[in-house]
């Protein structure tokens, strides 16, 4: 395992994260992930920062409709789910 501290590092893991109970059941829990790239692309353009926008990615499966639910109602999640 990588030991060197990078933000991708933070956004990628699921550890003592509170998840909510509306998205659970999506929630990847492999150890790596890739964005969809169009939904990366999209969130993007919207003005989220690339951190927060994986973060959602990956909290809601790469489902763009979820992610964008979950940014309204969890601002700035990389922050506050990956201190």
């Amino acid at each position: 395992m990588n030991t060197e501290d990078s933000s991708d590092d933070r956004i990628f893991g699921l550890q003592n994260t509170t998840v909510p109970a509306s998205m659970r059941g999506s929630v990847q829990q492999q150890p790596s992930f890739t964005p969809n790239s169009d939904a990366l692309k999209m969130l993007l353009e919207m003005g989220y920062s690339r951190e927060d926008s994986v973060c959602a990615l990956r909290v809601c499966g790469n489902s763009l409709e979820n992610a964008c639910s979950f940014l309204i109602n969890n601002p700035n999640p990389a922050a506050n789910m990956f201190p």
